[in-house]
């Protein structure tokens, strides 16, 4: 996650290993890993876990801008509501991804109707 990600959630997420990005070089913050960039994260992630481990990237906005041309799975959560807002999960192009899952969930109890969806990316050949 970004810098900003993890001061809006305020603490380390439990029960899983937290790396933050920031190019603060000062920043230390407990039970969490500092990176400055998404490809020394990575390489890192790559040392230490096998290939069956996935890395999630929870934001923000530009990490999911350059994470985006590397990853092979996509989590999303899509809210049928609109809201006032300056950060966006940047623009993708459908064609290159195979919807794995879709579940909607109706509106309830003043909670907006939304859908959960798995991609997959295509396989490039």
């Amino acid at each position: 996650m970004g810098r900003k990600t993890f001061e809006s959630l305020g603490r380390p997420l439990p029960g899983r290993k937290n790396i933050v990005l920031t190019r603060d070089k000062t920043l230390k913050l407990k039970d969490c890993s500092i990176f400055s960039s998404l490809d020394n994260a990575l390489e890192f992630l790559n040392s230490k876990y096998d290939d069956e481990s996935e890395a999630i990237i929870i934001g923000g906005a530009s990490l999911f801008q350059e994470a985006l041309p590397q990853v092979f799975r996509l989590y999303l959560t899509l809210i049928f509501k609109e809201y006032i807002g300056d950060t966006f999960f940047p623009t993708y192009n459908e064609l290159e991804w195979d919807v794995i899952e879709n579940r909607y969930f109706p509106a309830k109890e003043g909670s907006p109707a939304f859908s959960f969806k798995i991609l997959n990316r295509k396989k490039r050949y």
